[in-house]
């Protein structure tokens, strides 16, 4: 995939998949979110695999596939 076709989905995806920072953490950008999310769906790389690649928690990077793919299947599904 293509920069341009990830920062072109991470636009698509945006409303669905923006967080706030807290006073706790700072949030994980929406491109990055779908770059995780589109990293597990085109590897077969486990959730802990991920997560040392992007630098993120484990658990963080279950919670972001999840949202990703549920975004993805809302909003890109309805386009075709």
């Amino acid at each position: 995939m293509t920069r341009r076709t990830l920062f072109g989905v991470a636009e698509k995806l945006r409303p669905y998949l923006m967080r706030r920072d807290t006073v706790m953490r700072s949030a994980v950008p929406v491109e990055e979110r779908v770059a995780i999310g589109v990293y597990f769906l085109a590897s077969r790389s486990c959730y802990r695999t991920i997560a040392l690649v992007f630098q993120k928690g484990s658990s963080t990077v279950a919670s972001i596939v999840i949202e990703v793919c549920l975004a993805m299947e809302h909003v890109l599904l309805k386009e075709e």
